[in-house]
């Protein structure tokens, strides 16, 4: 029978719950958080010596901070003395299959916040396809050290049966067992530590190899301290004065140091000193902040700034990791920052800083306020001929300031009053400028060649630095002007360059834009996965601020998915940048007209509207309102309102012309005309759009078209424009029209039952990424090693593939596949 530790019984009981379930069939996924000390590898061990795992089979690897990819998979496996040749993930997950047939699993990883992002992966998929397996997940992760593989956690945590046990410390008083000679030492030194190993317990605690061995022996025999050599609390240090605990750290963090570990491991002991008073300590802190995430770098500075409150390096250094783990503490710090310096440069690259937290929090007029002041010292200073380091610094400032200027309504109009030359695009600098320039220029009604032009320069450089934000607005312009593959393309090397940068509030950015952009292109599946995923990643931040955009993002997709009431659910609230709030205004009006409140939709449009005209915003397609007002109006008998906003979309098409925003004029000048000339420029819009790129739009102008020969009692050519209205909507998830362009189908008197599904929506998550990698020409082996999945898992998939879409085999899925969003990239 399992003992639970003492403190640790509702915790157990959990556990053993999830562990029925998994008896009955039901995978489960476990993870156990808290600080070193906590008891985490403890409750681990007393689940596994209770009876509800005697008859399965354990698999228990610790996670190593510096691991390769993969390696932890490996040394899960490794007890089985299996040859190396099955070491890989494709072996292992057919491995791990075959086991599960004849009884449960258990995987343990401890220390999992190390886990390689490989092998993170491969427990993603495996709980994925396990659901009615017997198989449970424990993790232990320990708070407070850098996380490895933030998305493809976020994919785990998504998971349906998926619990989180935060442990909180035991009350006081709670004994765990007795403690006597030097085990109170011995205790102590470990919980410090955050290891047993001999050397450093002995030299810590001041006794001898001999004895340490056996105090640890004793804590072991008193559930003091796992297996693993852990403390399975953080009660051995109760008695001690502060004075005697900061004296017990100091000593510990010089030995790590002395020792060699990792900084972040001395830094760790280093941040619960009351006071850092040695040359060592700061460069240690500052080392491992260098190397760390941005929460725990921003906790590593801290102490830094502390000891030395004038240096504008510091500053500058815990404002960036502030940027990212929370934004509203690194204003005051930047603004004070300025006020120490004169030195112009310095003023240039805090105030840098500070426009990019700035637009974080939503107050980009202060950025800009800041930015203006210090761009007319900087010019003043550098005169007109500055050398190429100085250059490259006010180019940088200029690019900061439009991106600060475009992100409210009352500094926009100062943009477009600003005449910047545009830049050969020679330096990253240069080209980061370009690309904020280039939005700009789309959004004030420059041409689409030139602008593009200027996004494609832009883009030459190849990876995310300081102003990340600029290179997502070269793929935003690329967005607007209908050109999804290589936008897509540059999105995904932002998000990439992300995670491995750590560069959190720009993930969340481009995972939004990202999601947008596969929703435009019938991808309404895949936009929601980006969407919730930056949502979740989001909400671990201190700042809520920073989930905005990709709350928006999914909320537009939700309701287009017949989901109006999560859609509502998660609309975030209302904030004041012009990036977010139309985008803001256009997802409550759709979700207002799912819920049958068509005069809060149009009040809605029109506020959007009202936003746009006051930041003087000329295109058409930066949140296309338009189009949905004229179908309002039309729909409430307000056929002249209706007419003059169809001919404002039809003027402003004439700056930027691309087919969408055609296709949008076309579109809403034939809803608002009646009659004949209505029908034959709806007409001309679906023919525009029939091999354009842009899918939901498409399916929309099919569902307009059908509509208006309805109204002319054309009952069999609104059949066939109703009938691909339905089948398209259906291919791109947008489920919400395909149900209402039916029931016009059956008004009409088109036969169809409730809701046509198209046989690509029969295929699971998994065939689908297997099919369209098949279809771009990947063999399996190159699938398998691409997902962590074994080649017999693909064939398999590909087998089923074949049965739904009702293909002979490979040769057939790409035109199988025609509505999937990466083949519609080209049309």
């Amino acid at each position: 029978m399992s003992v639970a530790p003492i403190g640790r019984g509702n915790e157990l009981e959990v556990l053993a719950d999830r562990m029925a379930s998994v008896r009955e069939g039901h995978a489960q996924a476990v993870v156990v958080r808290g600080p070193a000390g906590i008891g985490k590898a403890a409750l681990l061990d007393a689940v596994l010596a209770g009876p509800w795992c005697d008859d399965a089979m354990v698999l228990r690897t610790m996670c190593e901070r510096t691991g390769s990819q993969c390696s932890t998979v490996r040394a899960l496996f490794a007890p089985l003395g299996l040859p190396s040749s099955v070491l890989t993930p494709d072996s292992l997950h057919q491995l791990t299959v075959n086991l599960l047939k004849d009884r449960p699993l258990v995987i343990v990883l401890d220390e999992a916040q190390r886990c390689d992002t490989r092998s993170l992966r491969w427990v993603e998929l495996l709980l994925r396809l396990s659901v009615n397996l017997p198989l449970l997940l424990l993790l232990s992760e320990r708070t407070g050290e850098p996380v490895r593989g933030e998305a493809v956690r976020a994919e785990i945590a998504a998971h349906e049966r998926y619990t989180t046990l935060d442990l909180a410390p035991l009350p006081s008083g709670a004994e765990l067992g007795p403690r006597s000679g030097f085990s109170q030492a011995v205790a102590r030194a470990i919980t410090v530590l955050g290891t047993a190993e001999p050397e450093l317990v002995g030299a810590l605690a001041g006794v001898p190899d001999q004895q340490v061995a056996a105090a640890i022996d004793d804590l072991r025999a008193n559930r003091l301290l796992t297996m693993k050599g852990q403390a399975t609390d953080a009660s051995a240090l109760d008695g001690l004065s502060s004075d005697e605990l900061a004296d017990l750290r100091t000593r510990a963090a010089r030995l790590l140091n002395d020792a060699g570990y990792p900084a972040g491991r001395v830094a760790d002991q280093l941040v619960s000193l009351p006071l850092i008073g040695e040359r060592w300590m700061i460069d240690t802190l500052r080392d491992a902040a260098h190397r760390a995430c941005a929460r725990d770098a921003a906790r590593y500075l801290l102490p830094v700034l502390a000891a030395e409150p004038l240096d504008v390096d510091v500053r500058v250094e815990l404002a960036d990791a502030l940027c990212q783990s929370a934004p509203p503490s690194a204003l005051p710090l930047l603004r004070e920052t300025l006020g120490m310096t004169s030195d112009v440069r310095v003023r240039a690259r805090v105030a840098l800083r500070f426009a990019q937290a700035s637009i974080t929090v939503q107050r980009a007029q202060e950025g800009f306020d800041v930015l203006n002041g210090v761009l007319k010292e900087l010019e003043s200073e550098l005169g007109d001929a500055p050398g190429s380091a100085d250059r490259d610094l006010l180019m940088l400032v200029w690019t900061a300031l439009l991106l600060t200027g475009m992100a409210e309504k009352s500094t926009f109009a100062a943009v477009q009053a600003l005449r910047i030359q545009a830049p050969a695009g020679d330096t990253p600098a240069e080209r980061r400028l370009l690309g904020v320039l280039a939005l700009a220029s789309a959004s004030g009604g420059g041409s689409v060649e030139s602008t593009v032009a200027h996004a494609r320069q832009a883009l030459r450089l190849r990876q995310v630095e300081l102003d990340g934000l600029s290179f997502l607005t070269s793929a935003e312009v690329l967005l607007l002007a209908g050109e999804f593959a290589e936008a897509l393309d540059a999105l995904d090397l932002v998000v990439n360059a992300c995670r491995r940068l750590g560069e959190a509030s720009l993930h969340y950015a481009a995972l939004a834009l990202r999601s947008a952009a596969w929703a435009d292109v019938g991808g309404l599946n895949e936009g929601a996965v980006d969407a919730r995923v930056a949502v979740r990643m989001a909400g671990r931040e201190d700042w809520e601020g920073h989930a905005a955009r990709p709350r928006i993002a999914l909320a537009s997709i939700l309701v287009k998915q017949n989901d109006a009431e999560g859609a509502r659910a998660v609309l975030p609230r209302l904030g004041q940048l012009v990036s977010y709030s139309p985008w803001f205004w256009m997802a409550r009006a759709e979700i207002a007209v799912a819920e049958g409140d068509q005069e809060g939709a149009l009040e809605d449009l029109l506020a959007c509207g009202r936003m746009l005209d006051e930041a003087g915003i000329v295109n058409p397609l930066l949140a296309p309102w338009r189009l949905d007002a004229v179908c309002l109006l039309m729909e409430s008998d307000q056929p002249q309102r209706a007419m003059a906003i169809a001919e404002q979309c039809e003027e402003l098409t004439r700056s930027w012309s691309t087919t969408q925003s055609v296709a949008r004029a076309l579109l809403a000048r034939g809803v608002a005309t009646p009659g004949r000339r209505g029908i034959a420029l709806l007409e001309e819009a679906v023919e525009l759009l029939d091999t354009s790129p842009a899918r939901l739009l498409h399916a929309r102008s099919e569902y307009l078209l059908g509509r208006a020969r309805l109204g002319l009692d054309d009952v069999k050519g609104a059949r066939l424009h109703l009938r691909r209205a339905v089948d398209s909507a259906a291919r791109c998830g947008y489920r919400r029209l395909a149900v209402v362009a039916r029931d016009h189908l059956v008004l009409a008197g088109g036969r169809m039952g409730p809701f046509a599904v198209a046989r690509v929506d029969a295929l699971t998550e998994s065939e689908r990424k297997v099919a369209v990698m098949a279809a771009n020409g990947m063999s399996n082996r190159e699938i398998a090693e691409s997902l962590v999945i074994s080649v017999r898992t693909v064939e398999t998939h590909l087998t089923g593939t074949y049965r739904k879409l009702g293909v002979a085999g490979r040769a057939h899925l790409k035109a199988a596949l025609r509505m999937d969003p990466v083949d519609r990239l080209s049309p």
